[in-house]
């Protein structure tokens, strides 16, 4: 068998299944597989009978190949991953992204349960505050019952108290 009777398919074959550009090599640097696999588990595949419910990380079919071979092709031109979503989110809309980040209603989605939380805590807190105050008017009142009885009179009631012991 000679130097060029390679029997491995050629990388335009092998390129050509994953949607990936034929031109350049099959293997990235070192960092890109972690890159591209934080990247599939960041957007999500556009296939229509998926109805956007996998990320491309986690969809075996064949029809994440296209984005797949996108994302490939733009971190080995040397893209960020914010272009790349950048990208995804042009051509797809914006459910191609996985989480919805804090701009517009996925905004919502993070501060809405901080802000029914403090509410919840401003509300509990001044019904702490009514019972107290309750308690306070219904003794100041219990006292005041009192207050006007005659000081002899208690003298006198102490007196019988301690003659029946």
């Amino acid at each position: 068998m000679g130097i060029n009777d390679d029997p491995t398919p050629a990388a335009e074959e092998l390129a050509a299944g994953h949607g990936i550009k034929a031109e350049r090599p099959l293997l990235t640097p070192v960092e890109d597989p972690a890159r591209i696999k934080w990247l599939h588990t960041h957007v999500m595949c556009a296939c229509p009978d998926e109805n956007w419910s996998r990320t491309l990380g986690n969809c075996p079919d064949g029809c994440a190949n296209p984005q797949k071979g996108e994302i490939a092709d733009m971190v080995y031109d040397g893209k960020t991953n914010d272009q790349i979503l950048d990208f995804m989110v042009k051509k797809y809309g914006t459910r191609v992204k996985s989480s919805p980040g804090l701009g517009g209603v996925g905004g919502l989605a993070f501060f809405l349960p901080v802000f029914a939380l403090l509410v919840m805590a401003w509300f509990a807190g001044g019904l702490v505050r009514g019972w107290k105050t309750q308690g306070d008017a219904a003794r100041a009142e219990r006292r005041a019952k009192h207050a006007d009885i005659d000081p002899e009179e208690i003298a006198r009631i102490e007196r019988d108290l301690e003659s029946l012991e």
